[in-house]
C-alpha cells in the first residue's frame, strides 16, 4: 500500500498540548478533526492511504456555533455574509439569514438519510462530497470548488449511501468521538483525481427552511487518484474532548 500522508507528530503533540490547556482552563473546547482517504480495489484491499488533521472549518461552521452560544438568530447583525455578520451561505450560493436560531436538522432521528450529514445514495448535497478543485483553503468558501458529479460517466463518482456515524465517549481521553464514513466507487473508465474533500450539512435556518451549507473544505495535498474499478473511502473522525 502506497503512503501518501501522513498526521505530523509534531502539530499532533501541540494539538494535544492545547487540548489540555483548554480542559486546566475551562475553555470551551475545540472540535479536533482528521481526515483519512483510502483507496481501495472494489474488494477493500488497500492501494492507497492519505490521512491528516483537517484544518478547515469555514465561516459557515463558525457562524452556525456562534448562534447557538450566542443565542441569537443569524439576522442580528445583517444580511451581509462575512466578517461581522451571523448568516450563512448555502451551496448554491444564496445568503440564509433569519431571526430565529440555526440548528441542525433531524426532523425523526440520526438514521434517516439526507438529513444532519448523512447523506443517501446518489445525494452530492449532503454529508462528504469530494471535488478536483485544488485551490486553496478559503474561510469563505461556500461549495468545493469543483464537485465530483455521481454517475458513471467520464470524470464521475458513484456516491454511495451513509451510515448513520459511530459516536462514542472516550472515557480516558473524556471525550466524545464522532466517525463519518462515505465510499465513493470509479467506474468511470478512466482515473479520476481527487483534490478535495468536505462536508455539507443540512441545517435549519428556520421553523420552516433547512439548506445544504459547507462547513469543512480541505484541499489534499498531494491529490489523489483513485483508478477505474476503485473506490475511495473517505473517513471524518471529529473529536471533542471535556474538561472532565
Amino acid at each position: 500500500m502506497k503512503v501518501l500522508k501522513t498526521v505530523d507528530p509534531q502539530e499532533q503533540r501541540e494539538v494535544e498540548e492545547l487540548i489540555q490547556q483548554q480542559k486546566r482552563l475551562h475553555i470551551a473546547p475545540s472540535p479536533v478533526v482528521y481526515l483519512t482517504a483510502e483507496v481501495q480495489t472494489l474488494d477493500g484491499e488497500p492501494l492507497a492511504r492519505y490521512e491528516d488533521r483537517s484544518r478547515s472549518w469555514v465561516r459557515n461552521y463558525y457562524n452556525w456555533m456562534a448562534t447557538q452560544t450566542l443565542a441569537r438568530g443569524a439576522e442580528a447583525l445583517g444580511n451581509t455574509y462575512g466578517a461581522g455578520t451571523l448568516v450563512m451561505k448555502d451551496i448554491s450560493g444564496s445568503v440564509q439569514g433569519y431571526s430565529e436560531i440555526c440548528y441542525h436538522v433531524y426532523n425523526s432521528n440520526e438514521y434517516t438519510f439526507n438529513e444532519g450529514m448523512r447523506g443517501a445514495s446518489g445525494n452530492t448535497n449532503i454529508g462528504i462530497v469530494v471535488g478536483t478543485g485544488t485551490g486553496p483553503e478559503n474561510f469563505d468558501a461556500y461549495k468545493l470548488t469543483t464537485l465530483i458529479p455521481h454517475g458513471t460517466a467520464t470524470g464521475q463518482l458513484q456516491y454511495q449511501e451513509m451510515g448513520p456515524g459511530t459516536l462514542s465517549w472516550d472515557s480516558v481521553g473524556k471525550k466524545f468521538v464522532q466517525v463519518l464514513e462515505r465510499i465513493f466507487i470509479n467506474n468511470s473508465g478512466g482515473t479520476i483525481t481527487v483534490g478535495e474533500a468536505g462536508i455539507y450539512a443540512k441545517i435549519r435556518a428556520s421553523s420552516a427552511y433547512y439548506y445544504s451549507f459547507l462547513i469543512a473544505r480541505d484541499v489534499l495535498s498531494p491529490a489523489i487518484e483513485v483508478p477505474n474499478s476503485s473506490q475511495l473511502k473517505v473517513t471524518y473522525t471529529i473529536e471533542l474532548a471535556l474538561p472532565a
